[in-house]
């Protein structure tokens, strides 16, 4: 569940669970200390390009809370393949997903944003 909030691509629904009760409070804070606009925001759902440093700061906030990064832009890896796994991908599909798609790249944002890319990509 914590995942797909990353992807922006989760649709908030009139009955929450606990978790997505949380995940829309991250999505909030989030967005008011990235600044990001909902024009942005609307791109992502749209899978339009995306080139905004503030919905990057937005992605890396998301990871953070989440438990998946660091503010200094390192994955924390095994959080990042339990999700992986608890969301239907088996050990190896997990592995091979985070092999391919956890890769730090100059700043932490940048590496969210490939993070949430590739995995967006890859289909999960």
């Amino acid at each position: 569940m914590k995942f797909v909030c990353f992807l922006v691509i989760i649709a908030l629904v009139a009955a929450e669970t606990e978790d997505e009760q949380q995940v829309k409070k991250w999505r909030e804070q989030c967005k008011a200390r990235s600044g990001v606009s909902d024009e942005t925001l609307q791109k992502a759902l749209k899978n339009e390009p995306i080139d905004d440093p503030k919905f990057n700061e937005n992605i890396l906030c998301l990871f953070k809370k989440s438990g998946f990064m660091t503010s200094s832009g390192d994955i924390i890896v095994d959080a990042l393949k339990n999700d992986l796994k608890e969301n239907n991908h088996s050990d190896e599909a997990a592995e091979q997903l985070v092999q391919k798609c956890a890769v730090k790249k100059d700043t932490p944002q940048a590496t969210a944003y490939h993070l949430s890319k590739c995995i967006h990509d890859a289909g999960h």
